[in-house]
């Protein structure tokens, strides 16, 4: 396997929340034959991810301040990593970024989104340019794991992430993070994803409202803490 190069991103603050859905629900995603689907007692897993990015050096280029959504399915680990995911769709409120997304093989709607985010960072709420509701994500304060600010080696795990746009190759990449983070097994608390266009033909609602788990990198009174995530330069075509 050839030696990958690694491009590191500027990240403010990030969640990753995990909701449990019936297989029966996910059959109509039709995954890639490559793919397993993460399944334990006939339930697999959608992930939501929040990333806010904070303005720096990004890899060769420079971002600016840039709040993303994300969602996947959660499938079986082939490589040793934490988690993997077939990315499904992104978007940010950076038309720049969707479009950079776009050109790395990811899947986006083509517009950006409005994120609203409270004072303390615990509630995060997304709707598009039509005022219409995505999601609306309620993140703990404190966590049932909580990690020191900084530890020398990754904290949230390495993911695999696998894209695939409409009539194009499966190719897979991994992604790491480094931080704080808080992690929360059992959450309190309800979210809400809506049936939006964002989402394709799955309807969110089909998920339970309670996330099985949340992985966070921020600190335990809500304030932001610099961290970072990397990825693969290049992706690996698969398929």
């Amino acid at each position: 396997m050839p030696e990958h190069e690694w491009e590191r991103w500027p990240v403010l603050d990030t969640s990753t929340f995990f909701f449990r859905v019936h297989r029966d629900a996910l059959r109509e995603l039709n995954l890639p034959a490559r793919l397993q689907l993460y399944s334990k007692d006939d339930y697999g897993e959608i992930e939501v991810g929040y990333v806010h990015f904070s303005s720096g050096p990004a890899g060769k280029t420079h971002i600016r301040e840039t709040h993303e959504l994300s969602w996947g399915v959660r499938v079986q680990a082939e490589k040793g990593a934490t988690f993997a995911f077939l990315q499904k769709n992104l978007s940010a409120d950076s038309m720049e970024f969707v479009k950079d997304a776009t050109g790395e093989g990811f899947c986006t709607p083509g517009e950006t989104f409005t994120f609203n985010v409270a004072p303390d960072g615990l509630r995060i709420q997304v709707s598009d340019a039509r005022g219409a509701s995505i999601v609306d994500l309620q993140r703990p304060s404190t966590g049932q794991i909580s990690l020191p600010e900084r530890l020398a080696d990754l904290v949230l795990g390495e993911s695999e992430v696998w894209t695939q746009q409409p009539g194009m190759p499966l190719y897979y990449r991994k992604f790491r993070w480094y931080g704080p983070a808080l992690v929360r097994l059992a959450p309190q608390g309800a979210c809400t994803l809506h049936h939006h266009s964002f989402f394709g033909h799955f309807d969110p609602r089909r998920a339970d409202a309670t996330p099985t788990q949340i992985f966070s990198a921020y600190l335990e009174d809500g304030r932001a803490y610099d961290s970072y995530q990397e990825f693969w330069l290049r992706p690996e075509r698969v398929g």
